[in-house]
């Protein structure tokens, strides 16, 4: 018997949110509205929350496909599985986390999938609108007799103009723009070095649907910045930074106080278009929204 085939594909791993859940596999969690404004929060199972349905599924040999979901993404939500309880681990006893070889530098790996995985990481259009449009302007440039020579011709062309397998190209076309490494960013990711930054006692990170925040501290937020940042939280009180040259003699190991944390979770808030935290205050404190009292 066949594996089922994976429909509900989570751009935030859901080992990622259990390291930000305290007990039940629940989270605080709000959504950016049209408005822009963020909805109340209300308590969410994170299976049903930083996922979309297909949202990683392409076509393969003319059959729906979850290879990207299990083959790409999986070993990074395995490897997180993997990281996050021994940091957890060792940030309770105090201690730094030691990353070398093969483990920094899948990290920096992990973060950089991280950084182009989510939505929010491309520009929001109708996908299934843009596409139509390229079909019929590659239609109306062709020959006119060239589909009616044969069935196949005209069976393809009936194929194109189908609204559903436009969408289908999109998301493809999509999916695989997002897989296409560059070399360039890799280089300069690899020659960066890793920090730590942990939060003052009682105080935390929220979870956002943009994992990752690249910070220009006063220039571009692009690599070629050797200012610039990476910044991702693993843990409520633990991130990990990539700084380049300029932060390189930053100690290992930062305490953040409070009012920066605040300023890292509005960015976060403000780049991402889903929040979430174990602590509903929090929630209510940087999207100045009440908690759903009905939750």
């Amino acid at each position: 018997m066949k594996n089922q085939r994976s429909k509900g594909h989570h751009y935030i791993p859901q080992a990622l949110q259990r390291a930000f859940a305290s007990g039940k596999q629940q989270l605080w969690y709000a959504k950016k509205t049209r408005s822009g404004e963020y909805d109340n929060p209300r308590i969410r199972n994170i299976r049903t929350f930083f996922q979309r349905r297909n949202y990683y599924t392409i076509y393969n040999e003319g059959r729906p496909s979850d290879e990207v979901e299990r083959n790409h993404y999986g070993p990074i939500d395995n490897f997180l599985g993997e990281l996050l309880p021994e940091l957890k681990i060792a940030f309770e006893k105090g201690k730094l986390p030691t990353l070398e070889g093969k483990i920094e530098h899948s990290l920096r790996e992990v973060i950089a999938e991280m950084l182009k995985r989510t939505p929010d990481f491309i520009p929001e259009f109708d996908q299934a609108s843009r596409t139509r449009q390229m079909v019929q302007d590659a239609v109306e440039n062709l020959p006119l007799d060239i589909f009616n020579l044969t069935p196949a011709g005209r069976n393809f062309l009936k194929k194109i103009k189908d609204p559903s397998q436009q969408e289908l190209l999109s998301r493809s076309a999509r999916v695989q723009a997002a897989l296409r490494p560059s070399e360039q960013f890799l280089k300069l990711l690899h020659e960066r070095s890793v920090r730590w930054v942990r939060c003052e006692r009682h105080h935390s990170f929220i979870l956002s649907s943009a994992a990752v925040a690249r910070l220009g501290n006063g220039g571009s937020n692009g690599l070629v910045n050797p200012q610039s940042e990476l910044w991702m939280p693993l843990l409520p009180q633990l991130a990990v930074v990539l700084v380049g040259k300029a932060g390189r003699d930053l100690l290992a190991e930062t305490l953040l106080p409070r009012d920066r944390i605040r300023r890292i979770n509005i960015y976060l808030m403000r780049i991402g278009k889903e929040i979430a935290s174990s602590s509903p205050e929090l929630l209510e404190s940087i999207a100045g929204k009440r908690r759903n009292k009905s939750s």
